[in-house]
């Protein structure tokens, strides 16, 4: 019998085989690589569109249960087994409101702008 595997919980909010590149490709071999030797369970959006962040991955009604009792909202749940062989979770979240990039943007660059972050930015790496 097969002692127990140490759990790890994995947040990424796009995680799917589908991407392409950047921190979402690397967490997705990562998980695919430690699904051997331990328990993973994968919380991220069922979004694939890191601008707009709409929903699109499906719920399938077989595999999806509901949180909470007062505001219930659809979790899909996958399990998956890695090309490696381990097998791993996936909790799927639906995202409620899109994402106004131009909002966005304007925020982001008023926020990269601020002598307060700069301060921050060189304390913090010890500049």
């Amino acid at each position: 019998m097969k002692p127990s595997l140490k759990k790890i919980a994995v947040v990424s909010p796009i995680f799917s085989d589908k991407v392409s590149g950047g921190s979402e490709k690397l967490i997705f071999q990562l998980v695919e690589l430690l699904a051997m030797d331990f328990e993973i369970t994968v919380l991220t959006t069922r979004s694939l569109d890191y601008i707009t962040w709409k929903n699109s991955i499906p719920i399938q009604e077989k595999i999806f249960f509901y949180e909470g009792t007062n505001h219930s909202k659809p979790i899909r749940f996958e399990e998956k087994t890695s090309s490696l062989g381990g097998k791993y979770k996936i909790l799927q979240f639906t995202v409620e409101k899109q994402r106004n990039i131009e909002r966005f943007n304007r925020l982001s660059k008023k926020f990269w702008k601020d002598p307060l972050y700069k301060t921050k930015k060189v304390s913090i790496i010890g500049l």
